[in-house]
């Protein structure tokens, strides 16, 4: 039962750690491509779905 914990702790841990690096480059890569996108006078960038 330890075990079970112990394997549920970090699988936990991992999909937290996952989820902040996809939530990291999700947002430079956003950020990039809206930098190269930009035009001289910027619009509000349109927000992707």
């Amino acid at each position: 039962m330890y075990i079970l914990s112990v394997w549920s702790l970090v699988i936990s841990h991992w999909s937290l750690v996952i989820g902040h690096w996809s939530l990291v480059i999700g947002h430079w890569s956003l950020v990039i491509s809206y930098s190269l996108h930009a035009s001289p006078a910027p619009s509000s960038p349109t927000p992707s779905p």
